[in-house]
Protein backbone atom coordinates (compact mmCIF):
# COMPACT_ATOMS: atom_id res chain seq x y z
CA UNK A 1 0.00 0.00 0.00
CA UNK A 2 1.58 3.29 -1.14
CA UNK A 3 1.56 6.22 1.27
CA UNK A 4 2.09 9.93 0.76
CA UNK A 5 4.84 11.16 3.04
CA UNK A 6 3.84 14.40 4.73
CA UNK A 7 6.22 16.49 6.81
CA UNK A 8 5.48 19.91 8.28
CA UNK A 9 8.27 21.88 9.95
CA UNK A 10 7.85 21.88 13.73
CA UNK A 11 9.24 24.81 15.68
CA UNK A 12 7.51 24.04 18.98
CA UNK A 13 6.59 21.01 21.04
CA UNK A 14 4.09 18.62 19.47
CA UNK A 15 0.63 18.85 21.08
CA UNK A 16 -2.97 17.72 20.54
CA UNK A 17 -3.45 20.31 17.77
CA UNK A 18 -0.92 18.46 15.61
CA UNK A 19 -3.42 15.63 15.27
CA UNK A 20 -5.99 18.11 13.95
CA UNK A 21 -3.41 19.31 11.40
CA UNK A 22 -2.83 15.71 10.32
CA UNK A 23 -6.57 15.25 9.94
CA UNK A 24 -6.71 18.20 7.53
CA UNK A 25 -4.08 16.63 5.25
CA UNK A 26 -5.79 13.24 5.50
CA UNK A 27 -8.99 14.91 4.29
CA UNK A 28 -7.10 16.35 1.30
CA UNK A 29 -5.81 12.87 0.40
CA UNK A 30 -9.35 11.47 0.67
CA UNK A 31 -10.50 14.10 -1.83
CA UNK A 32 -7.67 13.14 -4.20
CA UNK A 33 -8.62 9.47 -3.97
CA UNK A 34 -12.17 10.35 -5.08
CA UNK A 35 -11.07 12.67 -7.88
CA UNK A 36 -8.21 10.83 -9.57
CA UNK A 37 -8.61 7.47 -11.26
CA UNK A 38 -5.97 4.91 -10.30
CA UNK A 39 -4.74 7.19 -7.53
CA UNK A 40 -1.86 5.10 -6.12
CA UNK A 41 -1.88 6.40 -2.55
CA UNK A 42 -4.13 5.08 0.20
CA UNK A 43 -2.88 6.78 3.37
CA UNK A 44 -0.62 9.51 4.71
CA UNK A 45 2.64 8.74 6.45
CA UNK A 46 3.57 11.67 8.70
CA UNK A 47 7.35 11.89 8.93
CA UNK A 48 9.81 14.16 10.71
CA UNK A 49 12.08 15.60 8.02
CA UNK A 50 14.67 17.57 9.95
CA UNK A 51 17.90 19.50 9.35
CA UNK A 52 19.93 16.29 9.36
CA UNK A 53 17.84 14.08 7.05
CA UNK A 54 19.09 13.23 3.56
CA UNK A 55 17.23 14.97 0.70
CA UNK A 56 16.58 11.52 -0.81
CA UNK A 57 13.97 10.94 1.90
CA UNK A 58 11.56 13.35 0.19
CA UNK A 59 12.52 12.68 -3.44
CA UNK A 60 9.29 10.78 -4.08
CA UNK A 61 5.72 10.44 -2.74
CA UNK A 62 6.06 13.60 -0.62
CA UNK A 63 4.28 16.78 0.39
CA UNK A 64 6.45 18.77 2.77
CA UNK A 65 7.24 22.13 4.23
CA UNK A 66 10.96 22.77 4.52
CA UNK A 67 12.94 25.55 6.14
CA UNK A 68 14.51 27.79 3.45
CA UNK A 69 18.13 26.63 3.82
CA UNK A 70 17.08 22.98 3.78
CA UNK A 71 14.96 23.68 0.69
CA UNK A 72 17.99 25.14 -1.10
CA UNK A 73 20.03 22.05 -0.19
CA UNK A 74 17.25 19.73 -1.39
CA UNK A 75 16.87 21.70 -4.63
CA UNK A 76 20.61 21.44 -5.26
CA UNK A 77 20.57 17.68 -4.66
CA UNK A 78 17.19 16.69 -6.13
CA UNK A 79 16.81 19.12 -9.04
CA UNK A 80 13.32 18.59 -10.54
CA UNK A 81 12.49 15.93 -7.97
CA UNK A 82 11.47 18.72 -5.62
CA UNK A 83 8.89 21.26 -6.82
CA UNK A 84 8.04 24.44 -4.86
CA UNK A 85 4.31 25.12 -4.56
CA UNK A 86 3.79 27.90 -1.98
CA UNK A 87 5.66 30.00 0.52
CA UNK A 88 4.39 29.53 4.07
CA UNK A 89 2.95 32.17 6.36
CA UNK A 90 3.17 31.55 10.10
CA UNK A 91 1.52 33.01 13.22
CA UNK A 92 -0.87 35.09 11.09
CA UNK A 93 1.91 36.94 9.27
CA UNK A 94 0.86 39.09 6.31
CA UNK A 95 3.97 38.08 4.37
CA UNK A 96 6.11 34.92 4.22
CA UNK A 97 9.22 36.48 5.74
CA UNK A 98 10.72 36.64 9.19
CA UNK A 99 13.56 38.49 10.91
CA UNK A 100 16.52 37.10 12.80
CA UNK A 101 17.35 38.22 16.33
CA UNK A 102 20.28 38.49 18.68
CA UNK A 103 18.94 38.12 22.21
CA UNK A 104 20.47 38.35 25.69
CA UNK A 105 19.57 37.78 29.31
CA UNK A 106 17.49 40.69 30.61
CA UNK A 107 19.70 40.93 33.67
CA UNK A 108 23.00 40.97 31.79
CA UNK A 109 25.12 44.06 31.20
CA UNK A 110 25.28 43.27 27.48
CA UNK A 111 23.69 46.06 25.44
CA UNK A 112 24.77 45.27 21.86
CA UNK A 113 26.42 42.60 19.72
CA UNK A 114 29.66 44.61 20.03
CA UNK A 115 29.70 44.43 23.82
CA UNK A 116 32.95 43.33 25.49
CA UNK A 117 30.93 41.40 28.07
CA UNK A 118 30.04 38.69 25.53
CA UNK A 119 31.77 35.36 26.13
CA UNK A 120 29.46 32.85 24.38
CA UNK A 121 27.27 32.76 21.28
CA UNK A 122 24.44 30.22 21.34
CA UNK A 123 23.18 29.21 17.89
CA UNK A 124 21.09 26.52 16.21
CA UNK A 125 22.00 23.95 13.54
CA UNK A 126 24.26 25.07 10.70
CA UNK A 127 21.25 24.66 8.38
CA UNK A 128 19.10 27.15 10.30
CA UNK A 129 18.65 30.45 8.45
CA UNK A 130 17.90 32.61 11.49
CA UNK A 131 19.69 30.44 14.05
CA UNK A 132 23.08 30.17 12.33
CA UNK A 133 23.51 31.35 8.71
CA UNK A 134 22.11 34.88 9.12
CA UNK A 135 23.71 35.71 12.49
CA UNK A 136 27.16 34.47 11.49
CA UNK A 137 26.93 36.46 8.25
CA UNK A 138 25.67 39.54 10.11
CA UNK A 139 28.58 39.43 12.58
CA UNK A 140 31.02 39.26 9.65
CA UNK A 141 29.19 41.92 7.63
CA UNK A 142 29.31 44.20 10.69
CA UNK A 143 33.07 43.71 11.08
CA UNK A 144 32.73 41.99 14.46
CA UNK A 145 34.31 38.71 13.28
CA UNK A 146 37.06 38.30 10.67
CA UNK A 147 35.42 35.47 8.73
CA UNK A 148 31.77 34.32 8.45
CA UNK A 149 32.20 30.96 10.14
CA UNK A 150 33.07 29.19 13.37
CA UNK A 151 36.74 30.13 12.98
CA UNK A 152 35.79 33.82 12.94
CA UNK A 153 33.74 33.43 16.14
CA UNK A 154 36.58 31.56 17.88
CA UNK A 155 39.17 34.16 16.82
CA UNK A 156 36.92 36.80 18.35
CA UNK A 157 37.42 34.96 21.63
CA UNK A 158 33.83 33.81 21.93
CA UNK A 159 32.70 30.25 22.52
CA UNK A 160 30.24 29.03 19.89
CA UNK A 161 27.67 26.50 21.12
CA UNK A 162 25.28 24.95 18.57
CA UNK A 163 22.01 23.63 19.97
CA UNK A 164 19.10 21.66 18.57
CA UNK A 165 16.31 24.25 18.67
CA UNK A 166 15.56 27.95 19.02
CA UNK A 167 13.91 27.20 22.35
CA UNK A 168 17.17 25.78 23.69
CA UNK A 169 18.98 28.96 22.63
CA UNK A 170 16.54 31.02 24.68
CA UNK A 171 16.91 28.70 27.68
CA UNK A 172 20.72 28.87 27.60
CA UNK A 173 20.70 32.66 27.35
CA UNK A 174 18.42 32.82 30.40
CA UNK A 175 21.07 30.89 32.37
CA UNK A 176 24.09 32.78 31.06
CA UNK A 177 24.49 36.53 31.60
CA UNK A 178 27.67 36.63 29.50
CA UNK A 179 26.10 35.25 26.34
CA UNK A 180 24.04 36.22 23.34
CA UNK A 181 21.69 33.96 21.38
CA UNK A 182 21.05 33.74 17.65
CA UNK A 183 17.43 32.88 16.95
CA UNK A 184 14.38 33.45 14.80
CA UNK A 185 11.88 33.09 17.62
CA UNK A 186 11.55 33.50 21.36
CA UNK A 187 8.80 33.68 23.95
CA UNK A 188 6.48 36.69 23.47
CA UNK A 189 8.49 38.09 20.56
CA UNK A 190 5.41 40.03 19.40
CA UNK A 191 4.93 41.41 22.92
CA UNK A 192 8.40 42.57 23.95
CA UNK A 193 7.22 44.07 27.25
CA UNK A 194 6.41 40.54 28.41
CA UNK A 195 9.38 38.87 26.79
CA UNK A 196 11.65 36.94 29.14
CA UNK A 197 14.75 37.98 27.16
CA UNK A 198 15.90 41.28 25.71
CA UNK A 199 16.42 41.88 22.01
CA UNK A 200 19.80 43.33 21.11
CA UNK A 201 19.18 43.47 17.37
CA UNK A 202 16.44 42.54 14.89
CA UNK A 203 17.78 42.30 11.35
CA UNK A 204 17.29 40.96 7.78
CA UNK A 205 14.09 39.81 6.13
CA UNK A 206 14.49 36.08 5.60
CA UNK A 207 12.23 33.92 3.40
CA UNK A 208 9.86 31.68 5.34
CA UNK A 209 9.48 27.91 4.86
CA UNK A 210 8.65 26.49 1.42
CA UNK A 211 5.78 24.06 0.80
CA UNK A 212 6.99 21.62 -1.85
CA UNK A 213 6.08 18.33 -3.50
CA UNK A 214 8.25 15.58 -4.94
CA UNK A 215 8.53 15.39 -8.73
CA UNK A 216 6.30 12.32 -9.02
CA UNK A 217 3.46 14.32 -7.43
CA UNK A 218 3.44 16.74 -10.39
CA UNK A 219 0.17 15.28 -11.83
CA UNK A 220 -1.58 16.35 -8.62
CA UNK A 221 0.09 19.76 -8.22
CA UNK A 222 -2.82 21.74 -9.64
CA UNK A 223 -5.30 20.07 -7.29
CA UNK A 224 -2.99 20.51 -4.26
CA UNK A 225 -2.72 24.23 -5.08
CA UNK A 226 -6.49 24.51 -5.48
CA UNK A 227 -7.21 22.62 -2.26
CA UNK A 228 -4.75 24.60 -0.14
CA UNK A 229 -6.01 27.91 -1.55
CA UNK A 230 -9.55 26.83 -0.77
CA UNK A 231 -8.60 25.94 2.79
CA UNK A 232 -6.39 28.93 3.66
CA UNK A 233 -7.83 31.67 1.41
CA UNK A 234 -11.22 31.11 -0.28
CA UNK A 235 -12.90 29.42 2.70
CA UNK A 236 -10.69 30.92 5.39
CA UNK A 237 -13.60 32.16 7.54
CA UNK A 238 -15.33 28.77 7.44
CA UNK A 239 -12.03 27.08 8.42
CA UNK A 240 -11.27 29.59 11.18
CA UNK A 241 -11.22 27.00 13.97
CA UNK A 242 -8.98 24.63 11.98
CA UNK A 243 -6.55 27.44 11.11
CA UNK A 244 -6.44 28.35 14.79
CA UNK A 245 -5.50 24.72 15.47
CA UNK A 246 -2.67 25.10 12.94
CA UNK A 247 -1.53 28.21 14.82
CA UNK A 248 -1.60 26.40 18.16
CA UNK A 249 0.14 23.29 16.79
CA UNK A 250 3.90 22.79 16.62
CA UNK A 251 4.08 24.09 13.03
CA UNK A 252 2.35 27.49 13.55
CA UNK A 253 1.32 27.59 9.87
CA UNK A 254 -1.55 30.03 9.30
CA UNK A 255 -1.47 30.71 5.57
CA UNK A 256 0.09 30.27 2.16
CA UNK A 257 1.58 32.76 -0.28
CA UNK A 258 2.25 32.60 -4.00
CA UNK A 259 5.95 32.28 -4.76
CA UNK A 260 6.69 35.51 -6.61
CA UNK A 261 9.89 37.18 -7.84
CA UNK A 262 10.47 38.84 -4.46
CA UNK A 263 10.38 35.52 -2.66
CA UNK A 264 12.60 33.84 -5.27
CA UNK A 265 15.07 36.71 -4.93
CA UNK A 266 15.00 36.34 -1.16
CA UNK A 267 15.84 32.65 -1.54
CA UNK A 268 18.66 33.52 -3.92
CA UNK A 269 20.14 36.06 -1.50
CA UNK A 270 19.89 33.52 1.31
CA UNK A 271 21.71 31.01 -0.90
CA UNK A 272 24.53 33.51 -1.45
CA UNK A 273 24.67 34.20 2.28
CA UNK A 274 24.74 30.45 3.00
CA UNK A 275 27.56 29.88 0.53
CA UNK A 276 29.63 32.55 2.25
CA UNK A 277 29.11 31.00 5.67
CA UNK A 278 29.62 27.40 4.54
CA UNK A 279 32.40 27.85 1.97
CA UNK A 280 34.39 30.89 3.12
CA UNK A 281 37.48 29.00 4.33
CA UNK A 282 37.44 26.63 1.36
CA UNK A 283 37.18 29.55 -1.06
CA UNK A 284 39.98 31.40 0.71
CA UNK A 285 42.17 28.32 0.55
CA UNK A 286 41.27 27.85 -3.09
CA UNK A 287 42.27 31.41 -3.96
CA UNK A 288 45.63 30.80 -2.31
CA UNK A 289 46.26 27.70 -4.34
CA UNK A 290 45.19 28.56 -7.88
CA UNK A 291 48.29 26.75 -9.12
CA UNK A 292 46.45 23.54 -8.32
CA UNK A 293 43.78 24.29 -10.94
CA UNK A 294 45.23 21.97 -13.55
CA UNK A 295 45.46 19.10 -11.03
CA UNK A 296 41.84 19.59 -9.98
CA UNK A 297 40.75 19.75 -13.62
CA UNK A 298 42.54 16.48 -14.38
CA UNK A 299 41.03 14.78 -11.31
CA UNK A 300 37.53 15.97 -12.24
CA UNK A 301 37.83 14.80 -15.85
CA UNK A 302 39.01 11.35 -14.76
CA UNK A 303 36.24 11.01 -12.18
CA UNK A 304 33.59 11.98 -14.73
CA UNK A 305 34.95 9.37 -17.15
CA UNK A 306 34.74 6.75 -14.40
CA UNK A 307 31.19 7.82 -13.60
CA UNK A 308 30.22 7.42 -17.26
CA UNK A 309 31.47 3.83 -17.04
CA UNK A 310 29.23 3.16 -14.01
CA UNK A 311 32.21 2.98 -11.64
CA UNK A 312 30.24 4.79 -8.93
CA UNK A 313 31.93 2.99 -6.02
CA UNK A 314 35.39 3.96 -7.24
CA UNK A 315 34.37 7.58 -7.84
CA UNK A 316 32.95 7.94 -4.34
CA UNK A 317 36.03 6.34 -2.73
CA UNK A 318 38.31 8.65 -4.73
CA UNK A 319 36.31 11.72 -3.67
CA UNK A 320 36.42 10.71 0.00
CA UNK A 321 40.19 10.17 -0.19
CA UNK A 322 40.81 13.46 -2.04
CA UNK A 323 38.68 15.62 0.23
CA UNK A 324 40.14 13.94 3.33
CA UNK A 325 43.68 14.82 2.16
CA UNK A 326 42.81 18.50 1.64
CA UNK A 327 40.80 18.54 4.90
CA UNK A 328 37.48 19.51 3.28
CA UNK A 329 35.26 18.01 5.98
CA UNK A 330 31.93 19.12 4.51
CA UNK A 331 32.75 17.55 1.15
CA UNK A 332 33.91 14.36 2.87
CA UNK A 333 30.60 14.15 4.74
CA UNK A 334 28.66 14.77 1.54
CA UNK A 335 30.60 12.03 -0.29
CA UNK A 336 29.97 9.63 2.62
CA UNK A 337 26.26 10.44 2.39
CA UNK A 338 26.35 9.57 -1.32
CA UNK A 339 28.18 6.36 -0.46
CA UNK A 340 25.36 5.36 1.89
CA UNK A 341 22.78 6.10 -0.82
CA UNK A 342 24.78 4.05 -3.33
CA UNK A 343 24.97 1.06 -0.98
CA UNK A 344 21.21 1.29 -0.35
CA UNK A 345 20.54 1.30 -4.10
CA UNK A 346 22.82 -1.71 -4.63
CA UNK A 347 21.18 -3.63 -1.79
CA UNK A 348 17.68 -2.95 -3.06
CA UNK A 349 18.75 -3.89 -6.59
CA UNK A 350 20.15 -7.23 -5.39
CA UNK A 351 16.94 -7.97 -3.47
CA UNK A 352 14.71 -6.78 -6.33
CA UNK A 353 12.53 -4.79 -3.90
CA UNK A 354 12.11 -1.65 -6.07
CA UNK A 355 10.81 -1.36 -9.61
CA UNK A 356 13.23 -0.89 -12.52
CA UNK A 357 12.19 2.69 -13.41
CA UNK A 358 12.51 3.87 -9.82
CA UNK A 359 15.93 2.25 -9.54
CA UNK A 360 17.18 3.96 -12.70
CA UNK A 361 15.80 7.28 -11.49
CA UNK A 362 17.68 6.98 -8.20
CA UNK A 363 20.90 5.98 -9.97
CA UNK A 364 20.61 9.00 -12.28
CA UNK A 365 19.91 11.24 -9.31
CA UNK A 366 23.00 9.94 -7.50
CA UNK A 367 25.14 10.49 -10.61
CA UNK A 368 23.85 14.08 -10.90
CA UNK A 369 24.65 14.70 -7.24
CA UNK A 370 28.19 13.38 -7.71
CA UNK A 371 28.70 15.51 -10.81
CA UNK A 372 27.46 18.51 -8.85
CA UNK A 373 29.92 17.75 -6.03
CA UNK A 374 32.81 17.43 -8.50
CA UNK A 375 31.93 20.69 -10.27
CA UNK A 376 31.34 22.60 -7.06
CA UNK A 377 34.34 21.44 -5.04
CA UNK A 378 36.95 20.73 -7.72
CA UNK A 379 36.10 23.10 -10.55
CA UNK A 380 34.37 25.80 -8.47
CA UNK A 381 31.48 26.19 -10.91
Amino acid sequence: MKKIKISIVSSHDVNENDFIVRGVFEKMIDEMKKLFKDFPYQKADFINFSFNNEPEQISHDSIVTINPVKYLICKRELYDNIIPVFAIQKVFQENPYFPAFFIANKNSKIQSIRDKEIKTLYAVSKYSASGFIAPIYKLWESGIIESPNEIGVEKKGWKLVKLGTHKEVEERVLDDEFSIGATGQFTNQEDLKNSIVKVLLRYYYLPQDVLAISGDMQPYKEFIEYWLKSFFITNRDANKDLITAFFNSSCRVTGIYEIDSEFRNALHELEIMTNFVVDFEKQKQYNKSKNNNNDDLLISVNLKKMLAKNKTDEVIDALIDHFTIINNRDAVNEAIMHSASNHAIQKQESLSIVDFDDLNRRKAQLSNSLLNLIDRELLRI
